[in-house]
């Protein structure tokens, strides 16, 4: 076989070349992007065809995009990865999503300024949906989080107008999202109205934090205000819910024989909090750490082996202390938030050394919910150690001293 298939490529005429991979390529690339946005719609429904499909528009040819026949086929491509992004629930569909917006987000082609547009909606849509669903009755927050451009006045109004339909479905049993498997086993669950509400909170931070991890959601936004706003606002959502979830000790409460009636005792909606708490300490974590990218960048702290050289020549230590910058806030915040994860311990009759527990009965589900936050506070806790080390204290930087971790609590 292999003799045959030398002398055929002997006998091809000398003239000839045989066809070039990359027009190959551009080919296949042309042909995907004029069947990709109905196949997207077509397999919607598919848990095992769409995330493939959602990861194709990365191995495009980036030329493609910029012919002129082809601008309706890529704004339909992007609008329908959008769509996708905000109705799925699925994680390999949102990372495949995901990635395929951002990375259509980059590059010289000449659609990148509509897709930057596009997964500009859709951050927005996901922040709008999460004030809206964790708003309490201190709405200060939430206005300044809410506050949007005027470019981006039609959208909020579309996407609220869709929430205002989906509202009025919520009353069909069917299809309730809190029966999606809520728990924090995984198991399968009722809905409830609450857990629908709470999982609906988790699901979309959960999309929020899929793409902070791919890309600096405060290009976004109109300043960096907004985000920071957004992620006090998180916090605050977070916050509530688990003071609510605290453990009560009867020894602290013993004039309050009605402290057990306040405890959420809900499978489904303990279930739905543990997961928004361990999505939204992610997004928290995320959005500190992009922002610690660029004042590193900005401030000239990301070095190479020659400035390292030239600086060892140069002892001298900047002087001054940053005391107030976003980093910071958001990282005290965070940290409160953690603090309170690991306040949901719950101690048993071993661990009060008085042979029965003075603590209110707490259920299975309150257990695992204890431990649930508990795990993904410990996590995002040691993140948070490699992100602000101990060593910045001796940095020359007075910013990056300012930045770390002071406690080893």
């Amino acid at each position: 076989d292999t003799v045959e298939m030398d002398s055929s490529s002997t006998n091809r005429p000398k003239g000839k070349k045989a066809p070039s991979m990359g027009r190959e390529h551009e080919n296949l690339s042309i042909a995907l992007l004029k069947s990709l946005p109905s196949l997207l719609i077509q397999f919607k429904g598919d848990l095992a065809i769409i995330p493939e499909l959602a990861s194709l528009p990365r191995f495009l040819i980036p030329t493609v995009f910029s012919l002129p026949q082809r601008k309706q086929d890529f704004m339909a491509l992007i609008k329908n990865l959008g769509e996708i992004y905000l109705s799925s629930s699925d994680t390999k569909i949102l990372d495949s999503c995901a990635r395929s917006l951002v990375s259509l987000c980059n590059g010289d082609h000449a659609r990148v300024a509509e897709s930057k547009t596009q997964l500009r909606k859709v951050v927005v849509e996901l922040r709008n949906r999460i004030v809206e669903l964790v708003t309490s009755d201190d709405s200060t927050i939430a206005t300044s989080a809410m506050s949007v451009g005027a470019t981006e006045s039609d959208f909020t109004s579309v996407a609220k107008s869709k929430r205002g339909r989906s509202a009025k479905k919520k009353k069909a049993p069917r299809g309730s999202p809190a029966s999606d498997k809520t728990s924090l086993t995984d198991d399968d669950t009722r809905g409830t109205a609450d857990a629908d509400a709470e999982y609906s909170i988790f699901l979309n931070i959960k999309r929020l934090k899929i793409l902070s991890k791919k890309c600096d959601l405060s290009v976004f936004f109109d300043d960096v205000n907004q985000l920071e706003h957004l992620c006090n606002f998180v916090c605050e959502g977070l916050t509530s819910r688990l003071r609510s979830c605290k453990p009560v000790d009867l020894r602290l409460n013993a004039d309050e024989e009605t402290t057990v009636h306040k405890l959420i005792d809900s499978p489904e909606v303990l279930g739905a909090i543990g997961k928004s708490v361990g999505e939204g300490l992610e997004f928290l974590l995320c959005v500190i750490s992009w922002f610690v990218k660029s004042v590193q960048e900005s401030e000239g702290l990301v070095v190479g082996d020659e400035d390292i050289i030239d600086a060892m020549d140069d002892d001298d230590e900047e002087d001054g202390e940053v005391e107030d910058h976003v980093v910071i806030r958001l990282r005290d915040r965070l940290l409160s938030t953690l603090e309170l994860c690991f306040a949901q311990y719950i101690p048993t009759s071993h661990d009060q050394g008085d042979g029965e527990s003075t603590m209110v009965q707490h259920s299975e589900e309150q257990l695992s919910f204890a431990d649930f936050v508990q795990l993904a506070a410990g996590k995002v806790t040691s993140d948070l150690r490699v992100l602000f080390p101990k060593e910045y204290e001796d940095a020359a930087s007075p910013i990056l001293r300012s930045f770390v971790l002071k406690e080893d609590g």
